[in-house]
């Protein structure tokens, strides 16, 4: 609800929705009485009324319920992961867009193949993803698998191999300290993960600062 990045803000996605007012007039209207209220929901919130951010959670997960089925993700995204419906199976949580994630459900466990946040990496959306398919996997009690994999650093052609292998470094700890936060674990201590480490996450209770 609160990233201001251009085209992912709330205020984007409801006036998406009000551009399919000849579709469904009703919830165009919705999401224009809405939209305005966004901004100053957004500002209290900084200040601590957490009341604010409420109303308008409530109110997008009464659109959500509404919107066309191109729309429901983007509207859920908004949402922090404790309030969002669960999937009726792990792929549905699957996306290609803005950002990708990559997830498939066995009997046994729940792989997360690849989550790439891209463009909106740094606003709390991979966090939120991440939640959101711990969430399902402690309901289903199913462990979720994956391989730690890191981009490749975003240097200099002419950055020295010790630059470079200083700043993968940097972005593995980042990224082992992202997913130990979220309960997955290796066989070797988390200062020790690196690229192609393998995790497991086990279901149940974990104490994790979920992102609203």
């Amino acid at each position: 609800m609160f990233s201001l990045a251009p085209g992912v803000s709330l205020e984007a996605t409801l006036a998406r929705l009000e551009a399919g007012r000849y579709e469904n007039a009703d919830l165009a209207g919705a999401a224009a009485a809405l939209r305005p209220l966004v901004a100053p929901a957004r500002a209290s919130t900084v200040l601590g009324d957490a009341a604010a951010r409420k109303e308008i959670e409530r109110a997008v997960a009464a659109l959500a319920a509404r919107a066309p089925r191109r729309l429901v993700r983007e509207l859920i995204d908004h949402l922090p992961a404790r309030e969002r419906p669960l999937p009726a199976r792990a792929e549905d949580l699957a996306h290609y867009g803005r950002y990708k994630l990559l997830v498939t459900e066995s009997a046994s466990k729940i792989r997360l193949d690849d989550i790439v946040m891209g463009s909106v990496r740094g606003r709390g959306f991979g966090s939120s993803l991440l939640q959101e398919l711990c969430r399902y996997a402690d309901h289903r009690s199913l462990p979720i698998v994956c391989t730690m994999m890191t981009d490749y650093p975003d240097l200099p052609r002419d950055a020295s191999p010790e630059e470079y292998k200083a700043a993968q470094r940097t972005a593995e700890r980042r990224l082992a300290g992202w997913y130990h936060r979220h309960g997955f674990r290796s066989s070797r201590p988390v200062d020790e993960w690196k690229s192609r480490t393998d995790l497991r996450r086990e279901p149940g209770p974990h104490e994790r600062k979920e992102t609203t």
